[in-house]
């Protein structure tokens, strides 16, 4: 069998979460020996970072079955695919790969899937919320969590106070990121004196003036250090390995690149206990903090009114980030009962089997057709009485009544199990 072309398209030099995803993905397709060619989706005003090796220009001819990978998020994939080279192939397979932070994908981007063969997310918790609403498979490919092999790990001086390190983009929604509740718990766990700081790294401040200037009100007379800055690769490791404890009271994460970072290089973590983080993390390996559910009363774009999220628990927060503090032995030993986690199930080598699984199984399926990237490719699952249903799925859900939806979803069940 001839094997298929993988074609890749990302922000292959952003500096963001989707960009290092992109990048440990790329790594990894081309460690398993697939051909491979790339394509940077990053606006040349924005692209700070050299592109990967993987990237060196791969040139193919056009036979023979292509597996083209989007890695771009469902807002923005009609809008790229406009955009992007549109080489038709007799065999093409097209994946998208999301990302999402909460427990509900958006109505109106239900049309998405229409241009998709499958989905790719990076943990249970997001491919629990698109799958609710997909009529393609949905699969968990982790992100790859590499730490750089030139990186040393130095411990931190015995004269240096000890620190809890955040680090969020403001552009990510800041109100679900929670660094005001963060230096709130931290104000009420310690007193003065103490030898402890709060280090918080974030990018784009610029983009929310008034809740930059509300954190640093929020920290006065406080050990809080404030960094607003896009840093390299290699800086925001250092930044992680000079850290004594990760912290995060997130609302929602869909992944949580930080923690899972800050667990690699064998640091402790505390974090809420929801969202995606909670694939890696566990009472072994980290420091979960309760939380009660609640539906926020207004939008945070893309959020809508009524999102749920979790209000982590003000008092056992106190406690988890005292413990890390006081606790040396426990500190030390999640720290590396986390690394060792991450290694097993999230480096190079162990996404690299989940990705070659994958891949084998698409072959197997014969590539559906597709006469490029703008035609909407749904497909269509062989020798399945859903087959004539599928096409108004998308419209039903979008007018049908939420409380409704889990009778459709038993029916599609029901139906798509007769083959």
């Amino acid at each position: 069998m001839t094997l298929p072309k993988i074609e890749y398209f990302g922000y292959l030099s952003a500096a963001s979460g989707l960009g290092v995803a992109a990048r440990g993905y790329l790594s990894v397709l081309k460690s398993i020996g697939y051909p491979l060619r790339c394509h940077d989706l990053t606006p040349s005003s924005h692209r700070s970072l050299q592109l990967p090796v993987e990237c060196a220009g791969t040139c193919w001819n056009q036979q023979g079955p292509i597996i083209r990978i989007l890695h771009v998020n469902a807002e923005e994939l009609p809008r790229i695919l406009r955009v992007i080279p549109s080489e038709s192939s007799d065999n093409v397979y097209q994946i998208g790969i999301w990302a999402w932070e909460t427990d509900r994908f958006p109505k109106q981007w239900l049309d998405r899937f229409s241009y998709l063969d499958e989905v790719w997310v990076g943990s249970q918790f997001m491919a629990s919320a698109i799958t609710a609403y997909s009529p393609v498979p949905v699969t968990v490919v982790p992100y790859v969590v590499d730490v750089p092999k030139s990186m040393t790990i130095n411990p931190g001086s015995d004269n240096s106070p000890f620190t809890f390190f955040f680090s969020f983009d403001y552009k990510s929604i800041v109100e679900r990121k929670n660094p005001l509740g963060l230096i709130e718990a931290f104000r009420a766990a310690f007193i003065a004196g103490e030898r402890v700081r709060l280090r918080i790294k974030s990018s784009h401040a610029s983009s929310r003036p008034e809740y930059a200037r509300q954190l640093q009100n929020a920290a006065t007379g406080l050990p809080v250090e404030f960094m607003d800055e896009i840093v390299d690769t290699q800086t925001n490791w250092e930044l992680l390995a000079s850290a004594d404890a990760y912290v995060s009271l997130h609302r929602s994460e869909g992944f949580g690149l930080g923690m899972a970072e800050a667990m690699a290089l064998g640091r402790p973590v505390m974090a809420t206990a929801y969202g995606g983080n909670c694939d890696y993390m566990n009472g072994d390996n980290s420091a979960l903090v309760k939380y009660t559910l609640f539906k926020t009363l207004k939008a945070y774009p893309p959020y809508p009114m009524g999102t749920i999220w979790a209000e982590t628990d003000h008092n056992d927060a106190i406690i988890q980030m005292r413990r890390l503090y006081e606790d040396v032995a426990w500190r030390q030993t999640i720290g590396l009962n986390a690394q060792a986690y991450m290694l097993n199930y999230y480096s190079p080598e162990a996404i690299a089997g989940l990705i070659s699984q994958r891949l084998s199984e698409i072959e197997k399926l014969g590539y559906p057709r597709s006469k490029g990237p703008s035609k909407k490719n749904a497909r269509i699952i062989s020798r399945s009485i859903w087959r004539p249903l599928r096409s108004g799925w998308h419209f039903t859900l979008a007018i049908l009544p939420d409380r409704y939806h889990k009778y459709l979803f038993g029916l599609r069940r029901v139906l798509g199990s007769k083959k």
